[in-house]
């Protein structure tokens, strides 16, 4: 399973995560919001939030709206991808940098799904997270949860 979690705030794009959890240029775990967890760089390592608890931390942040892209792939791509996250044992570096600077979130996560899962989806690199938002949902993904406010819906997509 690859999803890709995408924030907006109104006014302007604001904080996607890829489900690792990789959380770049947000606040996940960071000592200024309330949530405790262990962070190496982006990379939220311990405890990995569940959907609810990361809806619910952006409940602390100026975010309209959550969508959250799950694509199905196998486990040999998903371990792929995840080494490439994440240092192996023994190693102080994963290969693919995790650390973002702030506002550049969707470049981040834009520019590791078109340079690592061009086999799974064709998405360009962007800086807005609304562009690539619509780049995933053309992407067909298997599963689309969507978060507004107090309500949250999901549907399958065909």
């Amino acid at each position: 399973m690859l999803g890709a979690f995408l924030g907006f705030t109104p006014g302007f794009d604001h904080a996607p995560g890829l489900i690792l959890f990789w959380d770049p240029a947000s606040g996940y775990g960071k000592p200024d919001y309330t949530v405790v967890a262990k962070r190496d760089k982006d990379l939220v390592v311990d405890p990995i939030p569940s959907i609810p608890a990361y809806l619910d931390f952006r409940q602390y942040l100026p975010t309209s709206k959550v969508e959250i892209f799950e694509f199905d792939i196998k486990p040999s791509v998903s371990e792929y991808l995840i080494n490439l996250l994440r240092p192996k044992l023994g190693e102080r570096r994963a290969p693919y940098k995790t650390d973002t600077a702030p506002m550049y979130c969707a470049t981040a996560i834009s520019k590791f799904l078109s340079e690592h899962a061009r086999g799974i989806i064709q998405v360009k690199k962007s800086f807005f997270p609304h562009d690539l938002s619509a780049e995933l949902y053309a992407a067909n993904p298997s599963r689309i949860i969507l978060y507004d406010y107090d309500s949250i819906l999901q549907y399958e997509v065909q």
